[in-house]
């Protein structure tokens, strides 16, 4: 019985961490290049709660005015990205891990395409694929990533790690951007 109580206090310390995280396999700038349907640099500019249409689900539509298209789009200068979560009617929904984008905001995103049941269109890995974009210290503008609410799995070892230091350092914008546009052009 004490190691039944010892062994149940040891998966609750081990699987503690996992328990206000979001698991998923990390994904390099070439991964995220290849895998989304779509990939954007623009500003927040409006966001609200909806039902999803069966009323299943309360998501949050957000809508960017588009500086550049990197990968697909309709060339638009405005797109709407939907996630689930968000508060309607008295009921909150949250997704742990999953970005959430400030009016003014300026971001480059990688998106999957819109799941047909709840419409939502995720960046790939959650925050892996939210570049925030923000002043420099050292002057001009940067990018960044959040990983709050994320642990990595890796497939091959079967384990988790939390995000490394270099996964979540600035790079200047600009280098940024012809690195996206050069590994986009490299896999058509």
């Amino acid at each position: 019985m004490n190691r039944l109580i010892a062994l149940a206090v040891l998966l609750v310390l081990v699987a503690s961490p996992l328990a206000q995280a979001t698991v998923v396999e990390a994904l390099d700038l070439q991964q995220l290049c290849e895998k989304c349907d779509s990939s954007f640099r623009g500003t927040c500019v409006a966001s609200h709660p909806e039902w999803t249409s069966d009323h299943a689900y309360v998501v949050t539509v957000y809508e960017f005015r588009v500086t550049e298209w990197l990968k697909g789009g309709d060339g638009s200068g405005t797109t709407f990205v939907t996630h689930l979560g968000g508060e309607k009617d008295g009921v909150g929904t949250g997704v742990v891990g999953m970005p959430r984008y400030e009016d003014g905001e300026e971001m480059v995103l990688f998106i999957n395409r819109a799941h047909e049941k709840t419409g939502c269109c995720l960046p790939l890995g959650f925050g892996q694929g939210a570049y925030h974009v923000k002043q420099s210290a050292r002057g001009g503008l940067s990018v960044f990533r959040s990983f709050a609410g994320i642990v990595f799995w890796n497939p091959a070892t079967g384990t988790t790690t939390e995000p490394s230091s270099e996964m979540k350092g600035e790079q200047p914008l600009d280098d940024f951007l012809t690195e996206v546009r050069a590994k986009i052009a490299s896999n058509r």
